[in-house]
């Protein structure tokens, strides 16, 4: 009969399938197939409906309360959505953690997404919307939960306002209260104005990852203050319209790392000159002339301007495109850099990608194609395509033979399409023993759901695997088997069960984090790290008292234990620590759990006052 039938059910996948490519409203009719009857979801955390080929307008709050308001995260990217999102999307959704919609063509303002009260992963790359970014999105809002914003991707705008305006307008925000912000991209708009004294002024440097403004309109001088407390690097500020530097500050030779070797080169290219990247990151990659000074005015250009000729200086020098190099057999034969690249290229879409510059082309050198440095020798040493709208085609699988390229040490391919749905990490790290230099690998936001293999890649040090689906299994063991790994970070990646072995045998690990999953169980049950210095494990289900030995990890700097604390468990219970010898800590956070008893008398009493 008719009616309404109400299902527990909690977790919804159904990505990539084919068979609900429609409107949302033919997703309403696909809940009911096996039934006359409306299906409610009263008790959905998860959805997710990536790659569904749904099209037509973003669904009304009459379709999206099917789900319920307990919706923690939903993914919705990769579609064809279109239309504009009502504020009751914001203040209905009064769960939503994190919210993906990246590759539609959403539009309007984003006043709606201000509204929610707990988001922290918010990700609309790509779309149609345009204005200003909202108040509470600044975390310039005290009511607003959106201090609690981590991950905010407003990049790539490409709505057109009524005053002809492309993407996002307005002045650029400092976003000095985003406390637990770690990565913000509002590259490809129109944002302008000047870079704030104050900008990003609460974020922690120790564990802030990036900032992209590039692409922006951003003007006059560049202050000092708000750059000199992260790398050279982490802030992008490249083809913007920067007149000056606070030369002093920024470009000090004191300050480490590509800034010690270039100076100001390694911020961003002075007037007169350009870059590929808009600044110097290698010897062999300097700021090129241009034929006349004004075909770069500001700071950070990328070229000399539209089909202008430019300096005479010769490119670096690289390996022939066609000559095979030096490397471990793959297929009975040499590896051919440039066809591995291309194999990538083939796999993922290639034409589709968002920036594609120099690959598939003849006449550029394989280290001139976007997101490949290359090491001296002229062999790839680097690939960083991560949030390039890389997506596997049909019938492709990622290519194992990236993992032959010899002297390849960082692999970053973040916040791609690159797993999810097609198995394809069952087969990608059977291989990754012959990347014997390999150091760095980054599949954050990928769709993966394991790793098996990947404790081949003896060499790793630092993996990140954020805002992937585990499917609620444990840490993969494999991982406990790389022993020279410094950095881990699986947040938001829908892992469950205890987390011991981390302390037991990854013991020269420095970070790691494991924010918004669903980990329980006693804190440390034996083991410790005195090497570890920074721990996040904010929103899990730990439960048990604050073991003593933590007062043993005396390397710490960051220790966030909060929000343990639900209707179905009281998390962290029993008396305070006092935390008296860690002398280099900087950020404490234990709220939202159940800890009881007086402060003890010598809390912190080993910190250093002007650091903490």
């Amino acid at each position: 009969g008719g009616g309404t039938v109400t299902s527990n059910l909690q977790y919804i996948d159904l990505s990539e399938s084919d068979a609900l490519g429609g409107t949302f409203s033919n997703l309403m009719e696909i809940t009911s197939t096996f039934s006359s009857q409306f299906i409610y979801f009263p008790r959905l955390s998860d959805l997710y409906l990536s790659g569904c080929r749904l099209h037509g307008d973003f669904p009304n709050m009459a379709q999206l309360a099917t789900f319920g308001s307990t919706l923690e995260r939903c993914s919705l990217d990769d579609n064809g959505l279109t239309g504009t999102i009502s504020t009751d999307f914001g203040t209905t959704m009064t769960n939503l953690r994190v919210f993906t919609a990246s590759g539609n063509d959403l539009e309007g303002n984003l006043s709606a997404f201000g509204e929610l009260v707990k988001i922290r992963h918010l990700n609309l790359r790509g779309n149609s919307f345009t204005g200003t970014i909202p108040e509470k999105l600044r975390c310039e809002d005290s009511t607003s939960g959106a201090t609690l914003l981590e991950k905010l991707d407003l990049s790539r705008q490409r709505g057109i306002s009524s005053a002809g305006t492309t993407g996002l307008t307005g002045t650029l925000p400092s976003f000095s209260q985003c406390e637990d912000l770690r990565r913000l991209d509002l590259s490809h708009n129109q944002l302008g104005g000047q870079v704030s004294e104050n900008f990003l002024q609460s974020v922690d440097p120790l564990i802030f990852e990036s900032a992209s403004l590039s692409s922006n309109l951003i003007e006059g001088e560049l202050p000092g203050k708000p750059l000199v407390r992260f790398d050279a690097d982490a802030i992008d500020l490249r083809d913007n319209r920067i007149t000056s530097l606070e030369i002093d500050l920024i470009c000090d030779s004191s300050r480490s790392g590509a800034i010690a070797a270039f100076g100001c080169d390694a911020v961003l290219c002075p007037p007169g000159t350009y870059a590929r990247i808009g600044r110097q990151e290698e010897a062999d990659e300097p700021c090129l002339p241009c034929d006349i000074d004004t075909q770069s005015q500001y700071w950070g250009s990328i070229s000399c301007g539209n089909d202008q000729s430019v300096g005479t200086e010769s490119a670096p020098s690289t390996t022939p495109l066609d000559t095979p190099v030096n490397t471990p057999l793959y297929n009975e034969g040499p590896v051919i850099e440039k066809d591995v690249l291309l194999e990538l290229y083939d796999a993922t879409g290639g034409e589709d990608w968002f920036n594609k510059v120099g690959w598939a082309t003849e006449s550029t050198p394989i280290c001139e194609w976007y997101g490949i440095q290359c090491a001296e020798d002229g062999t790839v040493e680097s690939i960083d395509l991560g949030g390039n709208n890389l997506a596997l085609v049909d019938g492709k699988t990622l290519p194992t033979s990236l993992f032959y390229l010899p002297s390849l040490k960082y692999l970053i391919l973040k916040e791609n399409t690159l797993f999810k749905y097609s198995n394809a990490e069952l087969e990608f790290f059977k291989d990754i023993g012959a990347a014997n230099l390999l150091e760095a690998l980054d599949l954050s936001s990928t769709g993966l759901s394991g790793v098996s293999g990947i404790q081949g890649g003896v060499t790793l040090n630092e993996i990140h695997l954020d805002f992937n689906d585990f499917a609620g299994s444990t840490i993969p063991n494999e991982l406990y088997s790389l022993n020279r790994l410094r950095i881990l970070t699986m947040d938001s990646s829908n892992v469950s069960g205890k987390i011991n072995g981390v302390f037991n045998f990854l013991k020269n690990l420095q970070v790691f984090s494991a924010n918004d999953n669903k980990l329980d169980g006693s804190l440390l049950q034996g083991g410790y790290l005195s090497t570890l210095s920074t721990l996040r494990l904010r929103n899990n289900s730990l439960t048990g008292t604050l073991p003593t030995s933590l007062n043993l990890f005396v390397s710490l700097s960051v220790l966030d234990l909060s929000r343990q604390k639900s209707d179905e468990s009281p998390g962290l219970e029993g008396p305070l620590l006092e935390f008296s010898q860690m002398p280099n800590l900087k950020r404490l956070d234990l709220s939202d759990n159940s800890l009881s008893g007086p402060i003890p008398g010598f809390f912190l009493a080993g910190v250093d006052p002007d650091m903490f």
